[in-house]
């Protein structure tokens, strides 16, 4: 299962989600995780701020370089999470065929709690089949959840206002994270 992280530039919100989510997945060899931005030059290192909150964690983040989407990594996706209603849009304008697999990650992240709320999630399963499996169900599920707010971008903003979106970030992947390890779990 290859997960993509969509925001705008890739140097706040995806390389956050990114790396914390490779590292709480790190023993999840099926799972997959990478980043990009709509906008923004490739090559550039994530935001001091959103870096200085990831090495907190313990994560490294010297060795990022921001990506643009293109079709290649979109492609190459089989799950992409985006920050804003805006990068879902356009994702579907440039690649329609990827709008089925293309979820705001608050939504995925209810998709997934509907999924264990109703017992949907099965404990022999793999994680990369159990988060296939919430994408599925998406049609049916979509409307018996609230609809997702987006993530605001802190580009620019506050140490405050990046703590916020980083702590919302980590709160989401470690549900996800928990849902879908649901098998290694049981172990």
């Amino acid at each position: 299962m290859r997960i993509l992280f969509i925001c705008t530039g890739n140097i706040c919100r995806s390389p956050m989600a990114e790396l914390f989510a490779r590292k709480i997945m790190a023993d999840t060899p099926d799972v997959i995780v990478d980043s990009a931005g709509i906008r923004g030059l490739p090559g550039h290192p994530i935001d001091s701020t959103a870096a200085s909150l990831l090495k907190r964690d313990g994560i490294h983040v010297e060795d990022f370089r921001s990506k643009r989407v293109d079709g290649t990594i979109v492609h190459q996706a089989d799950l992409i999470l985006c920050f804003a209603r805006n990068h879902r849009s356009e994702i579907a304008i440039q690649y329609p065929t990827a709008l089925k697999k293309s979820f705001l990650l608050d939504e995925y992240t209810a998709l997934a709690d509907y999924h264990q709320r109703n017992t949907m999630i099965d404990a022999r399963s793999s994680t990369a089949d159990n988060l296939h499996d919430i994408m599925e169900n998406a049609t049916m599920i979509k409307p018996l959840i609230p609809t997702a707010q987006d993530i605001k971008d802190p580009h620019g903003l506050s140490l405050e206002t990046f703590t916020q979106v980083y702590d919302h970030i980590k709160a989401d992947l470690t549900q996800i994270a928990r849902i879908s390890k649901a098998a290694q779990a049981g172990r």
